[in-house]
């Protein structure tokens, strides 16, 4: 799961909610983060930290949606939110497969099922309904910009969602998954309680494989053996990179230095 992600630093984006909602730049100017969101990256910064993927000269950077530098597309990227507040998991969405979208309030699937939507309990006497269930989507593939790097998209209809998405990532149960340990691009559906504000154990619904995509090949339109891209001729001018097995990542063989940190 993790291994490909061993190449290079990890930025970590977390998006702004006053982007779609403008009305929130009164209340607080310099921009507002979900609580869910925070939580999500705090929880993966904690697992880098316990697996030894920091330090050797690598470092995993939280950064926000709206002050991102253009060069930061051909980074390893963690795209923590959907597409509503944050503005590089609407980007990434729109450059790579999928069939699952996470969005405001519901998920949907583009193989007809669905949509997945968040449960409310009943109002309290303020008129506040709290969230009691979520789902959420998870997304790992080739970065679009660079097929030596990775993109992870984590996204729940709320931040509950979003939040237990990161708990199922660092999760032992879930990377060992024989679906998910290969490291090869995948696309996850998953649900999680939500109690007293806290969401509990998500539980994985589905994982699909997905077609990586590379700068140079245009979605739909290459060949794949499940374990090698293949461009098509009319969608690249040169050979393919030479990809690793495994992780279906271009470039040098990934696998020694996360197996030296005992980086999953």
């Amino acid at each position: 799961m993790w291994r490909p992600f061993a190449f290079g630093d990890v930025k970590i984006i977390v998006g702004d909610l006053t982007q779609e909602y403008t009305e929130l730049k009164e209340f607080e100017a310099g921009g507002l983060v979900g609580t869910g969101d925070v939580q999500a990256a705090a929880n993966l910064v904690a697992y880098f930290e316990k697996v030894g993927f920091l330090g050797f000269n690598r470092s995993a950077d939280v950064v926000y949606g709206n002050r991102l530098p253009g060069e930061i597309y051909g980074r390893n990227l963690i795209c923590i939110g959907g597409q509503d507040a944050n503005e590089a998991t609407k980007e990434m969405f729109a450059r790579i497969d999928h069939t699952l979208e996470g969005d405001a309030y519901e998920i949907r699937d583009a193989t007809g099922s669905g949509p997945y939507e968040l449960v409310r309990e009943q109002p309290d006497s303020q008129g506040v309904s709290a969230v009691t269930f979520d789902y959420g989507v998870l997304i790992k593939t080739r970065n679009p910009e660079d097929a030596a790097r990775q993109v992870l998209i984590i996204a729940g209809c709320s931040g509950y969602g979003t939040w237990a998405g990161a708990k199922l990532a660092c999760s032992e149960e879930f990377i060992r998954d024989p679906r998910v340990s290969p490291g090869r691009p995948i696309e996850c559906l998953y649900s999680v309680d939500v109690i007293n504000g806290v969401p509990q154990k998500p539980q994985l619904l589905d994982v699909r494989p997905l077609l990586p995509t590379a700068r140079g090949y245009p979605r739909g339109e290459h060949q794949s053996d499940g374990i090698h891209d293949v461009p098509s001729p009319s969608s690249s001018p040169g050979p393919a990179p030479r990809l690793d097995p495994q992780s279906g990542c271009a470039g040098q063989a990934l696998g020694a230095p996360g197996r030296r940190m005992g980086f999953p």
